[in-house]
C-alpha cells in the first residue's frame, strides 16, 4: 500500500518546482510495504515553444498579464459536471484498503502481466489525460518508478468543467479504486505554456476532497467565481497494483 504521508509529500513537491533533469524510468524489486516511490514531477522548461529540452536550472515562476485569456479564439463548448455530488465537504474519511486478488503474480513476471494504471480520469462531465508514474504490485515484490514533466496533459484550450461554487466534481478511474489525490487550484488566466507543458502560476488554493463509497473522490470546486487550472496527484488501486501519478483539469466557477 502507499504511504498516507506520499500525496502530501508529492503536493509540495509539485507547488514548490524541481530542478529540471532528464526523465528517466526504473523498474526494480523492492521489499516491505510495497509501495512505490513518491511520484517526482520536473517544472516545465522555459525553452522556446515547441522544445521540451531541460536545463540545469530551476525553472522561474513564469506568470502572464492577469486577463490575458489563453488559448485560440475558437474554444470548444465547456461541459457541466456529470452529477453532482450532494456530500458536504471537507472530510477525507477511511481510506480504502484491499489485498492482493487471488489471481495476481508476483515478482518480475506478475508485474509484467499486471496492470499499470489508468491513461484517462473522469471528472464530472469531462475526460482527463493521467500520467502514470510509480507503479507497484500489492504484494511489495515488485515496482516502477517514473520522472515524470510537471504541467503534461494540460492545453491551451481545455475543456472546462462548469459548476457553481463549491460544488461537489466526481473524479473516477474506469475499474479502479482512487485512494487519495492532492488538489490545487490556479486561475487560468496565470496559466502559461513552454515547450508543450503548461506552467501553472499564481497563487495556489488547496481544494478540498473526500472518499467515496464506489471508489471515485469527490473534489469540492473553489469557492470563488472563476476560470480555474486543477492540478491532482492521484493516488490509485487495482486487483493487483497501486500507483499515482498527475493529472490536470480546468473548471469555471459561474
Amino acid at each position: 500500500m502507499l504511504p498516507s504521508s506520499r500525496a502530501g509529500r508529492a503536493l509540495a513537491v509539485l507547488l514548490a518546482g524541481l530542478a529540471l533533469t532528464a526523465c528517466t524510468s526504473t523498474t526494480t524489486p523492492i521489499t516491505g510495504s510495497g509501495a512505490p516511490p513518491s511520484v517526482a514531477i520536473l517544472a516545465p522548461s522555459a525553452s522556446p515553444e515547441g522544445s521540451q529540452e531541460p536545463t540545469a536550472s530551476p525553472a522561474p515562476t513564469a506568470v502572464v498579464t492577469a486577463g490575458a485569456e489563453l488559448g485560440p479564439t475558437n474554444e470548444p463548448t465547456d461541459v457541466p459536471q456529470a452529477t453532482p455530488d450532494p456530500t458536504p465537504f471537507p472530510n477525507p474519511t477511511t481510506r480504502p484498503t484491499s489485498a492482493p486478488a487471488a489471481s495476481c503474480g508476483t515478482g518480475e513476471a506478475g508485474f509484467a502481466a499486471a496492470d499499470k494504471g489508468p491513461r484517462t480520469l473522469q471528472f464530472g462531465g469531462a475526460t482527463i489525460e493521467f500520467t502514470g508514474a510509480g507503479v507497484a504490485l500489492l504484494d511489495g515484490s515488485w515496482n516502477s518508478d517514473d520522472v515524470i514533466p510537471g504541467g503534461i496533459g494540460l492545453t491551451r484550450n481545455e475543456i472546462a468543467v462548469v459548476v457553481g461554487p463549491s460544488a461537489g466534481i466526481v473524479l473516477r478511474a474506469k475499474d479502479l479504486t482512487l485512494l487519495g489525490t492532492t488538489a490545487a487550484a490556479s486561475p487560468w488566466s496565470k496559466v502559461t505554456f513552454n515547450g508543450g507543458l503548461a506552467d501553472l502560476g499564481g497563487p495556489k488554493t488547496t481544494l478540498p476532497w473526500r472518499f467515496r463509497q464506489d471508489g471515485s473522490l469527490s473534489i469540492a470546486a473553489p469557492d470563488r467565481i472563476g476560470d480555474w487550472a486543477i492540478a491532482f496527484l492521484p493516488i490509485w488501486e487495482g486487483a493487483c497494483t497501486s500507483g499515482d501519478g498527475v493529472a490536470y483539469a480546468r473548471i469555471k466557477v459561474k
